[in-house]
Parts: C-alpha cells; sequence; structure tokens
C-alpha cells in the first residue's frame, strides 16, 4: 500500500523496461506491451482462486486479444525464474519485464524499509535477487547493476522513506 497502485506498478514497469532495453540497445516495443499488460491477469477470478497461474493466464489472454507472441511471452516470462533451479525467461522481452519487476520490487520494499531480516523474507527478496543476478549472469548482459539501481530509485521520485534505499539495495544484490 505504502508503493501505490498496481497501475502504479504498472507504470514503472514500463519505464523500467523501457530503461533496460535502452541500456541493452534493443527495441522496447515488446516489452513496453507486456509491461502494460503485465499485471491486468491479477484482476480475473482465475487468478484470484488459483494465485500459481499469475502470469500464464495472461499469457493465454494476450493471445486470445491478439497481442503478439514474443509480448504475450514476457507476460508469462516475468515471473520467472519463480525458485530456486527453476528456468530462466527465453526471450529478450521476457527477461527485461522480468529484471524489471525483480528490481521495482526490491527497490520498492527496501525504499520503504521492510528490508529481510535473519531468515525473514516476507516479500522473497532474496530470491528476487538470486533471480535478477542468474539472469545477468546467464545472459551474459553488460547491465550496471548500479546504474540500474539508481534509476529504478530516481523512477519511484519521493515516495520512498529509506534515503539510502539505492546502496543497500546494490550491496543486497553483491
Amino acid at each position: 500500500k505504502d508503493l501505490g497502485t498496481v497501475a502504479d506498478k504498472t507504470e514503472r514497469l514500463i519505464e523500467i523496461s523501457q530503461a533496460i532495453a535502452a541500456s541493452l540497445g534493443v527495441s522496447d516495443t515488446h516489452v513496453s506491451r507486456a509491461a502494460e499488460l503485465s499485471k491486468a491477469d491479477l484482476l480475473c477470478e482465475m487468478v484470484m482462486e488459483f494465485p500459481s497461474v499469475q502470469g500464464i493466464m495472461g499469457h493465454h489472454y494476450a493471445i486470445h486479444d491478439g497481442e503478439s507472441a514474443e509480448t504475450a511471452l514476457a507476460i508469462e516470462e516475468q515471473y520467472l525464474p519463480r525458485f530456486a533451479g527453476d528456468k530462466l525467461p527465453s526471450s529478450e522481452a521476457g527477461y527485461i519485464l522480468s529484471l524489471a519487476e525483480k528490481l521495482d520490487t526490491l527497490v520498492g520494499i527496501f525504499g520503504i524499509g521492510k528490508l529481510p531480516k535473519g531468515d525473514k523474507d516476507p516479500f522473497a527478496l532474496r530470491r528476487s535477487a538470486i533471480g535478477i543476478l542468474r539472469i545477468l549472469v546467464e545472459y551474459k548482459l553488460s547491465l550496471n547493476l548500479v546504474d540500474l539501481v539508481n534509476a529504478v530509485v530516481a523512477i519511484y521520485g519521493n515516495k520512498l522513506s529509506n534515503s539510502d534505499t539505492a546502496e543497500q539495495v546494490t550491496t543486497f544484490l553483491l
């Protein structure tokens, strides 16, 4: 609730995805559209009853509504990897959106002072961090983590109460 609405998160995901695509020197067409639609499936009764199908249902709805296969796949892949040893996103738009999703979550939660403590990690921030690092390493992406984190902090603007957010998130990732 301290980070805004799902619409606010969607707007941030669009901006973050575009920034990552620009840093990689790739087109942001599919990833921007996927980011725009990324949270739409959260409103359907299927996902409300079976949260494990979030993203999967978004993929099916996107195909049904005539979205491109790349956009639909990125919607599904945004949550990958979901757990240790899980597969990584297979598409460029998918791994960019996945990075954006995880970076937004890390910066937002750290920014409101809800850091993981000991074995308590209610927002699965460690899993998000490991997912970011796996994508960067396994795809050999030439992205500067410090610049990415600073860009996400800037996108949040004054919504973050923790002035050390960028440094804490970067340290956490490293």
